[in-house]
């Protein structure tokens, strides 16, 4: 169970970065790009390299364990945010964007940290350690968007700046924290033993089906996700008004994982499926219906 709550706090302190960078990065790219086009840049960066990590991260894991992996991410994305941290100094909207890239290969590894859980729990555990899991990234929610206001005047002189120093810190915290999971490496045994092919998995109708699924859902998200601070921008809105509108996005996106497994036990991932398709097309009727902020 302590390696559970562990996860649980490193999840929390990843999902207060990836929060922080979300609401800030559309904003600062958006005032470094001289053709503003490229201010979703920075975003789609940090979607890169979380997809490029994703399989390297599972085969470092594999090979050095869990501990190991996971403070490599760690370290990965507090150099992302001193990347960033340097380039709002420099004005220059390509540092940022790598910034962001290698906070998203930290994302790519801390994909993990749910699936690291049920590994260490119980089987009478198991369902409440993802739970858990799940309620850092609930706190992060609120706590990363109030870290970017708290770090948006912190330097005068470079506006924003103070977050991604706030990032690194956050970032090297959740190192220090995963120094202390215990987690067994894999033997030689279980490493080198019997598994199906990659091209066995990948060709199967339900995995060419959730893939594709995923794929549309993580693209609305990551599109409503990177316009709407810009968007708040460019009507007005104070940067408050755009961490508020972060807030409660990603509270949403975590706070039904402590119920969704009931729902999807009782209608089916099909029929719930579908419904997340629905709710996706309701959210952008609702972004398009105005520019208002309803507090």
């Amino acid at each position: 169970r302590k390696n559970v709550f562990i996860l649980a706090a490193c999840q929390m302190l990843f999902g207060s970065g990836r929060s922080l960078l979300i609401a800030t990065a559309p904003v600062v790219a958006y005032g470094l790009a001289e053709e503003k086009g490229l201010a979703t840049l920075p975003t789609s960066m940090v979607v890169v390299g979380t997809a490029l990590a994703s399989i390297p991260a599972a085969m470092a894991m594999r090979r050095f364990g869990r501990r190991w992996g996971f403070v490599l991410g760690a370290l990965c994305g507090a150099a992302g945010g001193g990347l960033c941290a340097h380039a709002v100094f420099e004005a220059n909207l390509w540092l940022f964007s790598l910034g962001a890239f290698l906070f998203g290969v930290f994302a790519g590894f801390a994909q993990l940290f749910r699936f690291a859980a049920t590994d260490v729990a119980a089987a009478d555990f198991r369902s409440r350690a993802v739970s858990l899991v799940l309620a850092g990234g609930v706190v992060a929610a609120f706590a990363g968007p109030e870290t970017a206001k708290f770090g948006k005047n912190l330097i005068a002189s470079a506006p924003f700046a103070g977050g991604y120093f706030l990032l690194v810190a956050i970032c090297l915290m959740s190192a220090l924290v995963l120094m202390t999971l215990d987690i067994p490496n894999q033997t030689r045994a279980e490493r080198d033993g019997p598994r199906r092919p990659l091209r066995q998995i990948v060709t199967q109708p339900v995995f060419i089906a959730a893939t594709v699924a995923a794929m549309m859902a993580q693209g609305v998200m990551t599109l409503l996700m990177t316009a709407t601070p810009i968007a708040t921008l460019h009507e007005h809105h104070a940067f408050d008004d755009t961490a508020l509108v972060i807030e409660w996005h990603i509270f949403a996106m975590f706070a039904p994982g402590f119920f969704a497994g009931h729902l999807v036990d009782r209608f089916g991932e099909v029929l719930m499926i579908h419904a997340g398709i629905v709710l996706q097309l309701i959210c952008v009727a609702v972004a398009l219906s105005g520019q208002g902020v309803m507090d």
